[in-house]
């Protein structure tokens, strides 16, 4: 069907709707569930090109300014780079071996819950892209943890906490 003589009917609020800025999230612990995985491969340019990795999708479930908000990741599925995938599948409780791990079905990972810590970082490559000299900020997603109701108690709502021993 082509948009040509399409008439809609727009509501008040989505007449009144304006763009937002999605500023980056601060420092800290966030918990989250395993909103959505995807299946990809390296491009051509990449250092490793081919190589299979997780495109993962989080989504913040913890109450306060984050709620719902969503945070990316890469988890890659290649040797001599496993670190963010050893780190999640602990969290969400698989025993992790040094051999001959069966990384388990999508599907399995879809929907559980875990903890991220996730870092405000300087976005280099949209700093490149826009050209203006302006800092850039983005948030990324540096470990992932098991979730326990203590850990859960010490983030409380802002997702701020030093989770040292």
């Amino acid at each position: 069907m082509s948009p040509e003589g399409l008439h809609v009917n727009f509501t008040g609020e989505e007449a009144s709707s304006e763009a937002r800025v999605l500023k980056p999230a601060p420092n800290g612990w966030y918990h989250c569930t395993v909103f959505e995985i995807e299946e990809k491969e390296a491009g051509d340019e990449a250092k490793n090109p081919g190589a299979p990795y997780w495109a993962v999708t989080l989504q913040c479930i913890q109450e306060g300014d984050h709620y719902k908000r969503r945070f990316w990741d890469n988890v890659m599925l290649f040797n001599g780079a496993l670190y963010s995938l050893a780190q999640l599948m602990k969290a969400l409780g698989y025993d992790i071996k040094q051999e001959d791990f069966e990384v388990p079905d999508i599907e399995e990972v879809i929907g559980k819950e875990v903890l991220i810590s996730v870092a405000r970082v300087r976005d280099k490559y949209n700093e490149k892209k826009m050209g203006d000299g302006e800092a850039i900020f983005k948030n990324e997603v540096k470990g992932y943890k098991a979730v326990d109701d203590a850990t859960l108690s010490a983030i409380g709502k802002t997702g701020k906490t030093s989770l040292l021993p």
